[in-house]
């Protein structure tokens, strides 16, 4: 959480999510110790409230206060749920790469890195699947500068 703009973004999703729960026909209430401390008196303040709310009502006002304490709450309890990749993109040096197209670490020799940690980016699929065609690559990659035939 040390970049401005994904802590906003997780701030935002922590008040946009609370705001759909809200309004669900099958909303009981919130579990008030899994959200942020809150002063008392403020409109968001987390309650075990026993139904929805309509779904034209307005949405919850947050103080300056309340936002500190969402953004205390994000840095606090939010954790990755993913499988971290792209730690060792592969890309440019000069663009922030760790590793060239094959997958020589810069600056070392006889490095390679052949994980999931080389994506440049998300890659929206699953990562297992992603995970094996890394490999596969790797092998070739490597066969081919053993001079390897057989593979």
């Amino acid at each position: 959480m040390t970049n401005k703009a994904d802590l906003a973004l997780m701030n935002w999703a922590y008040k946009k999510s609370r705001e759909f729960a809200r309004r669900f026909a099958s909303y009981r209430g919130e579990h008030t110790p899994k959200h942020p401390t809150f002063g008392q008196g403020s409109e968001a303040l987390a309650t075990d409230q026993a139904g929805p709310v309509p779904v034209e009502a307005e949405d919850i006002h947050y103080t300056e206060d309340d936002n500190k304490a969402v953004e205390k709450y994000t840095r606090e309890f939010v954790a990755t749920a993913w499988h971290a990749i792209g730690t060792c993109a592969m890309k440019r040096r000069g663009e922030g790469g760790v590793v060239d197209s094959k997958l020589n670490v810069y600056g070392t020799q006889g490095l390679k890195v052949a994980d999931l940690s080389i994506c440049p980016g998300n890659v929206c699929a699953n990562t297992y699947s992603t995970a094996l065609v890394v490999g596969e690559k790797a092998a070739l990659i490597i066969a081919e500068e053993l001079a390897i035939q057989n593979i």
